[in-house]
């Protein structure tokens, strides 16, 4: 028997280390002589007369230069499905929303990073019709190759499979035929992989026209499967054989779990997505839920217990059912897949917590690593990454002190029955423990080479993150230390760093909106008793 499975377009998810790349292609649109079902050979629009088109093979951080020629008699612009376009909007690729056609005879060049994205994604052209010919696949692997796949086992070959639709006319005119008329267009003729009409008409296909690969008994294979159809929801199966979902459009669904009402530790993970502007779903209003994550009572098959939130939920597999698949499967024998069970696994959650660890884990995913529009190797990489949460670390060691002003000797006693202990922690913590801390954070802002204003490299990190929460809980709790200190003027790169992160687009936004909660009974308390005004 076999399991039906509705596939869409998206893909998988990873992360690892190695160099960033350009990676160069050039597109050259124009007739290509084809001849399906039986048909005389007709002309399409294809690129550089293939069907479909070429497929471009990245690793996450790499850069796609694109370099289009337009030899069709049409107007062309190619869109890219998927990916996030960060800063590079205009190379998204709709025709007079975010760029003007290139004409026929004329030429433009795409360039877009793919930071924060590994899975399928595809290309096609975004003028009427012609995304029936003109459409390749975008194959985005993570930086340390499919040894950092997310998944096991390890796929042993990957395959990408292009469901297309083919008609026995000229695609452009069906597009302005419906147009005029009003009518809807008709189904195809036929439907391809790989751009193969195959054994249902082979009545009408030539022995070349099936889209074929050899697989291994007991072998796992990595399907990249993209509905590339125009309008018709596509299902695949293969007889005799399961699926297992291991990712969806070339992204990852995050949850954030934390308490309510205060901002505390969950506060450095909604920074790091609020700077990224990357989408995440904040579940600190649903404690009964939260609490049945935690503890040793609650340990998820295969993972570690968590001792106390945050936590951050990963969820793999999960996507746009519009868009592409990535499938694990694995050839085996007909009796062995007949008491397999049926269908298709779903996305799958996974749990992390402790938060210096969920930001390691987040940083190279959300682009905040520090090694972006650097020319590093793959062992610059590595320490850059391990620098970033350093830095991240020691931040965060600072906010447990802080902490601990309030609650120097039990955590869950009140703060009246430990408040001699308090003003005396509280006074080491300000005299030596936070100018400690800020020396260092003000020396490496001050000798990085980039002269970007953060703690490293060209571009914000969670460890500035980090820093900058721990700035703004710290004027919290210690008003009028903050104030002394920036009077002194001794920490202008360190105060500066505060402001230029309050200023980034995403972050900015955050802070004005109401999702941020206000400091209160969290790590970052104000007791007037503990923070005296300046002699």
């Amino acid at each position: 028997m076999a399991w039906p499975w509705l596939l869409p377009l998206g893909l998988f998810f990873a992360a690892s280390v190695a160099q960033a790349a350009v990676v160069e292609h050039t597109f050259n649109v124009g007739n290509l002589s084809i001849s399906q079902l039986c048909e005389q050979a007709m002309i399409i629009t294809a690129v550089n007369g293939r069907l479909p088109g070429p497929t471009i093979k990245v690793r996450e951080g790499d850069t796609v230069v694109v370099h289009l020629v337009n030899e069709s008699p049409y107007n062309m612009t190619i869109h890219w499905h998927g990916v996030f376009q960060r800063g590079s909007p205009w190379a998204d690729g709709p025709s007079m929303v975010t760029q003007c056609p290139v004409k026929p005879g004329c030429n433009y060049t795409y360039r877009f990073n793919v930071t924060g994205q590994e899975g399928t994604l595809w290309w096609h052209a975004h003028i009427s019709f012609l995304r029936a010919t003109v459409y390749g696949a975008l194959v985005i692997r993570p930086r340390g190759g499919a040894a950092s796949y997310p998944f096991s086992p390890k796929p042993h070959r990957e395959e990408v499979l292009l469901l297309g639709e083919w008609w026995n006319a000229n695609v452009y005119d069906l597009e302005r035929t419906a147009f005029l008329s009003g009518n809807i267009t008709g189904p195809a003729n036929a439907y391809t992989i790989n751009g193969k009409p195959g054994d249902p008409y082979s009545n009408c296909s030539a022995a070349d026209q099936t889209y074929k690969f050899h697989v291994r008994r007991n072998e796992t294979y990595l399907l990249r499967i993209i509905n590339a159809a125009l309008n018709t929801p596509m299902f695949l199966r293969v007889a005799n054989h399961s699926f297992s979902v291991v990712a969806a459009d070339a992204a990852t669904t995050y949850t954030l779990w934390y308490w309510p009402t205060i901002p505390g530790r969950g506060e450095f993970l909604r920074l790091a997505f609020e700077a990224a502007q990357a989408e995440y779903t904040d579940k600190s209003d649903d404690v009964k839920a939260l609490v049945g994550h935690l503890g040793p009572q609650n340990v998820e098959p295969g993972q570690p217990a968590h001792f106390a939130c945050p936590l951050l939920e990963v969820k793999l597999g999960a996507g746009d059912s519009s868009s592409s698949t990535t499938s694990s499967s694995k050839s085996r024998k007909t009796e062995e897949a007949q008491t397999a069970s049926s269908g298709s696994q779903q996305a799958k959650s996974y749990f992390i917590s402790q938060t210096p660890v969920i930001l390691a884990y987040l940083a190279p995913k959300l682009g905040l690593d520090g090694t972006q529009d650097e020319d590093l190797s793959k062992d610059e990489v590595e320490l850059r990454r391990a620098h970033v949460a350093q830095l991240t670390a020691t931040g965060l060691d600072l906010t447990n002190e802080i902490h601990d002003t309030h609650h120097p000797v039990a955590p869950g006693a009140y703060y009246e029955e430990q408040k001699d202990e308090a003003l005396r922690k509280a006074a080491d913590v300000r005299k030596t423990r936070i100018p400690k801390f800020y020396n260092i954070f003000e020396a490496t802002i001050a000798n990085n080479p980039a002269n970007s204003g953060f703690l490293i490299g060209t571009h914000v990190t969670t460890a500035d993150l980090v820093v900058f929460q721990l700035l703004e809980g710290i004027a919290f709790a210690f008003p009028n230390l903050t104030k002394a200190l920036e009077q002194a003027g001794e920490y202008k790169h360190l105060f500066a760093l505060r402001q230029k992160v309050a200023d980034l687009p995403g972050i900015k936004a955050y802070l004005a909106s109401d999702r941020r909660k206000p400091f209160s009974n969290g790590v970052f308390r104000y007791y007037e008793e503990l923070d005296p005004p300046a002699p």
